[in-house]
Order: C-alpha cells, then structure tokens, then sequence
C-alpha cells in the first residue's frame, strides 16, 4: 500500500489459487490499522489499490470483478 506496483515477489494480499478465487481487503484489515498509522493518506479520500494478475500461459482469459465499499 506504498504506491508501488506488485510484483511476484512484492506484495501486500495474494491468492495462489489456480481457477476462480477471491480476495478480500477491508478497512479492518492489519495492514490499513497497524500503530503507528503506516500511511500518509487521507482517510476520507480514500485508497487507490493496484492490482495485478500473473498469468503462466500466454493468451489466458480471466475477468476481474472488484467491488467497492456498500
């Protein structure tokens, strides 16, 4: 969550699931509440998450489905 881009090595969440899998990533979680406050945004504004996706084939489809807050 320091605005760089993952990597296969460098990560904050990951699945190593192959097929259909999910993620959840809260406000709750350790990483967003750990003290002291880890970040240096603003809470209010909100946080931009990057995703990526590793492939081992070439041409793989997938979809991605993110959900915002409810």
């Amino acid at each position: 969550m320091d605005g760089r881009y993952p990597t296969e090595k460098d990560f904050d969440y990951y699945s190593d699931m192959i097929g259909t899998d999910n993620v959840k990533v809260t406000s709750a979680d350790e990483l967003f509440n750990k003290s002291p406050t880890p970040h240096n945004w603003d809470d209010h504004a909100g946080v931009m998450i990057v995703i990526g996706v590793l492939a081992y084939t070439d041409n793989v489809d997938y979809s991605l489905n993110v959900k915002g807050p409810t």
